[in-house]
């Protein structure tokens, strides 16, 4: 919030952290805040909707202007239409250099990030992020295996009722404990159980631990051509690389 951007790409207003911003209201405030701190914006129309106020200075897409580049992922085709748009406006290459150099982009760490053969990492803990990268696991392979460590219990209180259908496009579902940081100590522990249970594919899920049990189910999946996505911003990312180091 200490920051007055010149031009500020605004990809999505989904809530999340409530250790910081305890309700929708407030999150969404902050975001108001921050694009009047912005000499200028480029936001789709849908984040106008929940009541973000786009300024007169705000360049608002409808998801119609999604350009259709070559790479995977629905998300990352609407991110990369606001850094083509961001580059028209402040004039930086032409439309095919643009596009050559976004299609050439080799990703970002631990943002859909190929440790081996069928086996990813995501930070992604949010049940809308899940959804996106199911998505694009999905373009890829027609078999996805989803790992999911949840991030925070405070944070699990605010986005249980997301854990509807946003792992539907995956076929099974290995999901482990809530890793746990920065919590209130006043707020129950909500169980694996508890969270999964309105998933429209619950029938999925196996609860596990990261062991050698789980290492296992995971080497078996990639042995038949399945796509493996870890997630969390736990420990997940750090035990997948230490598990796949030590594998002969």
């Amino acid at each position: 919030m200490h920051f007055r951007p010149f031009l500020t790409l605004l990809t999505s207003v989904d809530f999340d952290h409530p250790d910081t911003y305890p309700t929708q209201r407030d999150y969404v405030d902050a975001f108001s805040t921050f694009l009047a701190q912005s000499n200028q914006a480029i936001m789709w129309r849908r984040d106008t909707v929940i009541n973000i106020v786009p300024t007169k200075r705000s360049w608002i897409l409808d998801d119609r202007e999604i350009i259709p580049f070559q790479v995977a992922g629905e998300h990352n085709r609407a991110n990369s239409t606001l850094v083509a748009k961001a580059c028209e406006f402040l004039g930086l290459g032409d439309a095919e250099q643009v596009k050559s150099a976004i299609e050439s982009f080799p990703g970002a760490s631990r943002r859909f990030e190929k440790l081996a053969d069928n086996l990813y990492s995501d930070y992604g803990h949010h049940p809308v992020e899940v959804a996106a990268t199911l998505q694009l696991a999905r373009e890829l392979n027609d078999h996805v295996v989803l790992v999911y460590q949840p991030h925070q219990n405070t944070r699990q209180h605010q986005v249980r009722s997301g854990y509807t259908t946003c792992m539907q496009l995956a076929e099974t579902i290995f999901w482990l404990p809530t890793y746990q940081s920065r919590e209130n100590m006043l707020l129950p522990i909500l169980t694996p159980e508890q969270l999964t249970g309105r998933l429209v594919n619950r029938g999925a899920v196996h609860y596990a631990s990261l062991d050698e049990t789980l290492w296992g189910h995971i080497q078996q999946a990639r042995q038949l051509n399945k796509l493996v996505l870890c997630m969390g911003a736990g420990t997940i990312d750090h035990w997948v690389r230490e598990m796949l180091a030590s594998s002969p």
